[in-house]
């Protein structure tokens, strides 16, 4: 089944997750809009399909519509648009179940099993321990996403397993150092997603 799909920002591309691990990116062609599958090298197709092996949770572009971030129960890997390939592994050996481009995109935003993290997208870095945030020791419920609100790298909100929707911020000067701030009702179950508006008024 169909887990995860993203739009790129212009509409051109769609890109689509499935619970077997199967990444594929659509295009947009003719007045028509008609989606049509992708094709790519055979050599990085089958590296695609490789790289993505387990379930895919998550999957987002970045601003310019040039790379995807999936995130899935192996861990989190950056791909490249053009051509359609793995670039390199962000996260590894954690489930990892939402994952997102912050807003200068030399970081990612990653929801990992009971933990919510900051962790760099830089080229020349290594795979590095994410910067976790709001982590409450002993937790049991899973975090299902998170995401900053628009044009911040302080204040976020994330969901979890059990309906839990909270308002958190984070200290610039130490990172680490997170405070919740309000807690929102209303959900008998499970929160998959979280989305903000542009103006960081509404969310759903």
């Amino acid at each position: 089944p169909l887990w995860s799909i993203s739009a790129s920002p212009d509409g051109s591309y769609l890109a689509t997750a499935t619970r077997d691990g199967r990444l594929s990116l659509w295009s947009r062609r003719g007045r028509t809009g008609e989606l049509r599958y992708a094709q790519d090298t055979e050599r990085c197709a089958r590296w695609a399909e490789e790289a993505t092996a387990g379930a895919i949770n998550s999957v987002a572009f970045n601003k310019t519509g040039d790379q995807l971030l999936a995130a899935g129960y192996r861990g989190a890997r950056l791909y490249s648009v053009h051509p359609f390939c793995p670039e390199r592994t962000v996260l590894s050996g954690r489930s990892v179940e939402h994952g997102l481009f912050v807003q200068d995109e030399k970081l990612a935003l990653l929801a990992s099993e009971n933990r919510i993290g900051l962790i760099s997208l830089a080229a020349d870095s290594p795979e590095v321990e994410p910067i976790w945030l709001g982590y409450a020791t002993g937790r049991r419920n899973r975090y299902t996403s998170a995401a900053f609100l628009p044009k911040e790298r302080q204040r976020f909100v994330s969901t979890d397993d059990t309906g839990e929707v909270k308002l958190w911020s984070r200290s610039l000067a130490h990172p680490e150092a997170t405070e919740l701030l309000a807690q929102f009702y209303g959900h008998a179950a499970a929160v998959n997603a979280v989305a903000i508006s542009p103006d960081g008024s509404r969310m759903i």
